[in-house]
């Protein structure tokens, strides 16, 4: 609802002042180890998630609804990997020049087959710009949104496509819901719209098959002024509906009745709790669900058909529903007491729909707007899932007065609370999110029908704030999901760490060290018996150690693959329409310029070898040509099945061209214009791993600290030059505290990632197993050379490799080195519950080890392999040893 515009000049830097509140939390609660976490690249802030298998593969894919955004995107689940990835075009505007204006804005998604041909289809709210203020300050409709049914088009497999079949006006919907209402075969969709005036509020239901002539089916709601609905589910009530001798079964509507609201001021007009769990029945005889007028006992609808209040108790909150035994009638409501720290739930009585006491459940000091209701220890009583988008950290003081401070700066989480199976829920577990988490969606996404549910975590990025914005940072550029794997029985070894390192970076020095070895209980049951760590710690020998090639290419020469069996191919893919990645040849050339089109900028002319590229050469109304790339691209070049088997470790060494731009929006006060929001130019390394999903790599140290790689993650943006000031100003990336901006781009120039350079990167990580390695290019809605208007081009060139190696290790290491093992008792070991081994090792200066610690025979069914053993290499510094440095006099 900002009146936000692009600045074409970001040339705008300027002392300020908004002051930056941000907090550092001294100790907080700990992220639990998940059997397994993996994560998944998508487009902009996939902030919610729809499982439905596209493919008719038997297994569940996903969609997400990506906010900010021209696109939604598809994830194939390829045994339980979600490498596979295909984005939708949601924009009313089709070219890829398509900028912020033009953005779908997708919130929400659902999926089912709404045409009835067997294949699952997806359906999505895409709030575009619905509302702006005028020149008064007075709210009005502007681009309203829509409601849009994607056709699953393939044959099941082999080609899969979507095509956009039927697009529906909705100037705000507050919640989108997919179920099978009638029971006939075809998946309907509802919504809970609010209309035109801003107050009145419907649920319109549109039946299967959904075509773009299908009418809805509309229950008025009234006026928001009166009450507010904001929530929706569809569930069955569990009524017993007969016509003669006829019988049928349908799913109802679930409201959370709310306090009035006034939107046009957003005032509250009848202030109230929001906790009315309002349930209006369909009869699925006379095919309607009859006029509703809310009362707070409940009553009638049509004749026979009834809707049903019940007030849960909190003030306000997100709210779930739920079948713990899973024969298809709810059992279980929930709403979250204010978005904060609790949520209260009741269960339902099927044979008397009358509920229980309502009972409270503590998951946090966070705060989260969303609660879903699942049954992962399979005890058939409710679990709770909480995306917690905020951390809080709570102090009383010597009155007992109780402050909460919510923080910015903090890692999100997801946070897991499990039954007990007598009726109570265990203390909440936390497992690590993505910039700001939004929703937690469960399914059966890894491992066979027997293995327990997993979880997929969607989110966005905070920007809300004038000083702070999740997108401005490295973090909350990388956009992804996370897949947690769950299991009922796991053990895993979390974590080995050196006592007494330096207080800086974590530095080892030489001499008698403790090495703590953690095991922590990462499934949902509590354990019992015993289990044995096998501790071994080598000295490497590195000169007796043998390096072999696994891959080599240069783009002058033949490439060099013998080492890597029948893998290491290459791969150009881009997520949306055609890649740009070419091999450029063309060595020295370019113009000259007073702008970045220069030969003193360009990717060619400061190469004098071939190399490959991800860009376009395109030729201005003055006859001028320009390197540079187009807006909207998600494109890459992967090397597919690198062999690192048999490896002890493993580097990649390449060189790397970075010039890039960002694409931004702003706001203006009286003191100048403030950055609102960025979609940043990304070139990014990442690595495709069995245990981890797509991740990044961590950058050589040299080139952390000589400024080619600020992030210390193998990701580089436009906004880097902006970033790195942000930090020496206010300790974040992602906190500003000027007007303006300090640069309009980022120029790295060719860098040097190899050992005579900055360095290698580390693939240690992944000895022993075949990985893809995967370089990206990401760019915002600008580009580089794209604009229609040729006045507007910078030239800046992107993302260029060349001289890509890999290589892997058999590392031998010196002899005296025996393994110590340590038994562990694993009686009453909770969920999360960590048990801690130490040894002691001499260490000497100068000289790399490597610690590996093993489970070995575990009394119970240990469920994942994955995370039974753990590597860590260390180098050993000489950090307290004194000397004489000179004598000054005698």
């Amino acid at each position: 609802m900002s009146d936000n515009k692009s600045v074409k000049n970001k040339q705008l830097s300027a002392y300020g002042l908004v002051l930056v509140m941000l907090f550092s939390i001294v100790a907080g609660a700990g992220f639990s180890s998940a059997a397994t976490s993996r994560q998944y690249t998508t487009e902009v802030e996939p902030m919610d998630v729809a499982l439905a298998d596209f493919d008719c593969d038997g297994d569940l894919d996903m969609v997400t609804a990506n906010d900010q955004s021209l696109k939604i995107s598809v994830l194939l689940n390829n045994d339980g990997s979600f490498e596979e990835r295909v984005d939708i075009w949601t924009s009313a505007n089709t070219s890829q020049g398509a900028t912020f204006e033009d953005h779908s804005n997708t919130q929400q998604v659902e999926a089912g087959d709404f045409d009835g041909d067997g294949d699952q289809d997806i359906v999505i709210y895409a709030r575009n710009r619905p509302f702006v203020r005028d020149a008064n300050g007075a709210l009005v409709v502007d681009k309203v949104g829509n409601m849009t049914v994607i056709d699953n088009t393939g044959d099941c497999g082999a080609d899969l496509t979507f095509q956009l079949t039927a697009t529906f006006d909705m100037v705000y919907v507050w919640d989108l819901a997919v179920g099978d209402i009638d029971k006939d075969g075809k998946d309907d969709i509802a919504i809970l719209e609010l209309q035109a005036d801003i107050k009145t509020q419907v649920v319109k239901v549109f039946r299967g098959p959904v075509t773009s002539s299908t009418q809805p089916l509309t229950t008025t709601l009234g006026d928001s002024t009166a009450n507010a609905y904001r929530e929706l589910e569809l569930g069955d009530w569990g009524e017993t509906q007969s016509l003669g001798l006829q019988d049928c079964e349908d799913l109802d509507l679930w409201l959370v009745r709310s306090e009035g609201v006034d939107y046009l001021t957003n005032t509250a007009t009848n202030p109230g709790k929001s906790d009315n769990v309002t349930v209006v029945e369909y009869d699925c005889f006379a095919d309607t669900f009859g006029q509703f007028q809310w009362t707070a006992s409940g009553g009638q609808t049509t004749q026979g058909q009834s809707f049903h209040v019940h007030a849960i108790g909190p003030d306000f909150g997100g709210f779930d529903i739920g079948d713990m035994d899973e024969n298809g009638v709810i059992d279980v409501v929930a709403i979250n007491d204010g978005n904060t720290q609790n949520v209260t739930y009741a269960t339902i009585n099927e044979a008397t729909n009358t509920y229980s006491a309502s009972t409270k459940v503590f998951f946090g000091n966070f705060i989260a707007w969303e609660v879903t209701i699942a049954d992962l220890n399979s005890d058939q009583e409710p679990d709770f899932l909480h995306a917690c988008k905020f951390g809080a950290d709570e102090s009383t003081s010597s009155t007992g007065e109780t402050t909460t401070v919510y923080y910015l700066n903090e890692p999100t989480s997801i946070g897991v609370t499990l039954s007990d199976g007598n009726g109570g829920h265990m203390a909440p577990l936390y497992y690590g999110a993505a910039t700001r988490p939004t929703t937690a969606v469960v399914g059966q996404l890894v491992g066979d029908a027997n293995s327990a549910l997993d979880i997929v975590l969607g989110h966005d990025s905070y920007h809300g704030s004038i000083t702070w914005n999740d997108n401005w940072g490295w973090e909350g550029s990388y956009d992804r999901i996370i897949v947690i794997e769950m299991d009922y029985t796991d053990l895993a070894v979390s974590d080995i760490e050196f006592s007494n390192t330096d207080r800086y970076v974590g530095l080892v020095g030489e001499g008698t060290r403790d090495v703590n070895i953690t095991v922590t209980n990462t499934g949902m049951d509590v354990l019992s018996g015993s289990t044995t760590v096998d501790v071994v710690i080598e000295e490497v020998d590195e000169a007796a150690s043998s390096n072999v090639t696994v891959y080599s290419m240069d783009w002058d020469t033949a490439e060099d693959k013998s080492g890597c069996g029948s893998g290491c191919n290459w791969r150009y893919e881009s997520y949306y329409g055609d890649h740009h990645w070419m091999e450029e040849t063309t060595h020295n050339t370019g113009v000259t310029s007073s702008n970045f089109n220069d030969a003193t900028y360009s990717a060619n002319s400061n190469n004098p070898t071939d190399f490959m590229w991800s860009g376009t050469m395109e030729t201005d109304s003055n006859g001028d040509e320009w390197s540079g790339y187009g807006g909207n691209w998600d494109e890459a070049m992967v090397l597919e099945d690198v062999d690192l088997t048999g490896a002890d470790r493993a580097w990649l060494s390449a060189e790397l061209f970075r010039h890039l731009g960002y694409s931004a929006t702003f706001i203006q006060d009286q003191n100048g214009p403030i950055l609102y929001d960025l979609w940043d130019d990304l070139a990014m390394i990442e690595v495709l791993s069995d245990a981890h999903g797509w991740e990044l790599l961590a950058c050589p140290s040299a080139a952390y600290f000589d400024g080619v790689c600020p992030s210390g993650q193998s990701i580089w943006g436009g906004y880097d030059t902006d970033r790195v000031i942000n930090q020496q100003r206010t300790g974040y990336a992602s906190a500003i505290d000027t007007y303006g901006v300090w640069a309009s781009q980022t120029n790295y120039g060719w860098n040097s990632f190899t050992e005579e350079g900055y360095g290698a990167f580390e693939l240690s990580r992944y000895a022993g197993e075949i990985v893809d390695i995967r370089f990206r290019f990401k760019t915002g809605w600008e580009g580089s050379n794209s604009d229609e208007d040729d006045s507007n081009w910078q030239g800046y060139d992107g993302f260029a490799i060349d001289n890509v190696t890999i290589w892997k290790q058999q590392t031998v290491f010196k002899p005296g080195n025996s393994p110590t093992s340590a038994p562990i008792n694993l009686n009453g070991m909770a969920p999360n519950e960590d048990r801690v081994v130490s040894i002691s090792a001499d260490l000497l200066n100068g000289s790399t080890y490597r610690v590996t610690a093993t489970i070995d025979g575990n009394s119970f069914g240990d469920e994942q392999s994955l995370n039974d053993d753990l590597v860590q290499y260390v180098q050993v510094f000489n950090l307290y040893d004194p000397a004489v440095l000179g004598i000054t006099s005698f």
